[in-house]
């Protein structure tokens, strides 16, 4: 796994549909390289925010997570 690059990370994580953010989490805390990948940078963080909902994201003031939620739910 530490020779995938962050977009395959970011394809399993954020496209696919079947990880919580959660699992996100969980995945992120495995190694260092999925967390840079995962975690690492304010987009990432936000997609990681944005599996939480909208609700969650407003709650907790994640304003570009819950942008994020909301363009997801729209497709």
């Amino acid at each position: 796994m530490e020779a995938l690059p962050k977009e395959i990370f970011h394809v399993v994580a954020y496209e696919t549909g079947v990880l919580t953010a959660e699992d996100v989490l969980a995945w992120a805390m495995t190694c260092k390289k999925a967390a840079c990948a995962l975690l690492g940078d304010d987009w990432s963080r936000a997609r990681a925010a944005a599996l939480l909902g909208i609700g969650a994201c407003v709650a907790n003031g994640l304003w570009r997570g819950a942008r994020m939620a909301l363009r997801s739910e729209a497709d």
